[in-house]
C-alpha cells in the first residue's frame, strides 16, 4: 500500500512521491520513500547529517576490496556501527581503484582527477560530492579544485557527470534520449540534507537529473554510476536493489550517529 503525497509536472515528465510502509524500525535522521517516473521506480533516502553519519568504504582492515554492499554492512557492524543504508559510490577504473578523488575519514586515498577522457566520468562537467566541517556539498571538479583545493575534507567521492549544477540540468543531457539504464546518484538540498537515489529500472540522464532537481529539490546533484548500481537499506528492511555481486570500489554508507 502506498500513499501518494504529491506530484510534480515538468513538461511531459510526471514525478509522484510515494511513502513506503515497509520500515522495519524507525531511523532518526533517515527517510525512505519511492518516486515514480513513468513505469520506473526510484528508491530514495534522505539523510540528516546532524543525526546520521556518512562514511565512504573501499577496503577491509586487511586492505582487501569489499566485494558487496552486504560485506560493507558487515564491516560496519564489526565496528559497532548500525548500518542504515549503503550505495555504490563514484566510478572506478579497470585497475579496480577509484577513477577520481576518494577521501575516507579525512585521508586522501586517491587524488582529484582533472584529466580528460571518454565515458561518463569525463563528461563535462564532472564533480565531487564531499563533506567538510560536517556539511555536505556537490561541486564541479574545477570548482572543488579552486574553492577547496588542499583544505581537509572528511569524505569525498568524485564521479561524473554532474546531474544538476546550481539548479540547472547538465546541458549535455537530451530530453527523450533512448540511452536508458539503471542509475544512482547523490544530491544535496539547500539545507544540507543529503539525498541518495537509485532507479530500479532503466532511465535516461535527463529524466534522472529532472527527478533530482524537481522531485527531490536538489539544486546540486552528482551521477555516481549505472548498470551495476546497487542499494542496501538494512534499517528499513528493503531488499537489495539491482546487482550486488561486484566490487564497487567505493560505497557510501550511513550509520546511526553514536551518542
Amino acid at each position: 500500500m502506498r500513499l501518494v503525497l504529491g506530484a510534480v509536472l515538468v513538461g511531459v515528465l510526471v514525478v509522484s512521491l510515494s511513502a513506503r510502509a515497509t520500515h522495519s524500525r524507525a531511523v532518526p535522521g533517515a527517510t525512505f520513500s519511492t518516486l515514480k517516473q513513468g513505469g520506473t521506480q526510484i528508491d530514495v533516502v534522505t539523510l540528516d547529517l546532524s543525526t546520521v553519519e556518512l562514511h565512504l568504504l573501499w577496503k577491509d582492515p586487511q586492505g582487501v576490496p569489499l566485494a558487496s554492499l552486504r560485506e560493507g554492512a558487515a564491516l560496519l557492524e564489526t565496528q559497532r556501527r548500525a548500518p542504515v543504508v549503503l550505495m555504490n559510490a563514484g566510478i572506478y577504473g579497470k585497475d579496480l581503484a577509484p577513477l577520481g578523488l576518494h577521501v575516507e575519514n579525512g585521508k586522501v586515498l586517491r587524488p582529484l582527477n582533472r584529466g580528460r577522457g571518454g565515458g561518463n566520468f569525463y563528461l563535462r562537467a564532472n564533480g565531487v560530492f564531499f563533506i567538510r566541517e560536517g556539511r555536505a556539498a556537490v561541486l564541479s571538479t574545477e570548482q572543488f579544485h579552486s574553492a577547496v583545493g588542499r583544505d581537509p575534507v572528511q569524505l569525498a567521492t568524485q564521479s561524473g557527470p554532474l546531474l544538476v549544477e546550481n539548479g540547472g540540468i547538465n546541458g549535455n543531457f537530451k530530453a527523450g534520449s533512448d540511452k536508458r539504464t539503471t542509475r544512482n546518484g547523490v544530491g544535496v538540498r539547500k539545507d544540507g540534507t543529503v539525498v541518495l537515489a537509485i532507479s530500479r529500472g532503466p532511465i535516461n540522464m535527463h529524466d534522472f537529473a529532472t527527478i533530482f532537481r524537481d522531485g527531490l529539490l536538489c539544486p546540486d546533484a552528482l551521477y555516481l554510476d549505472g548498470t551495476i548500481s546497487a542499494f542496501h537499506a538494512p534499517a528499513a528492511g528493503l531488499p537489495v536493489a539491482w546487482s550486488d555481486d561486484g566490487r564497487f570500489v567505493g560505497m557510501l554508507a550511513a550509520t546511526e550517529r553514536r551518542r
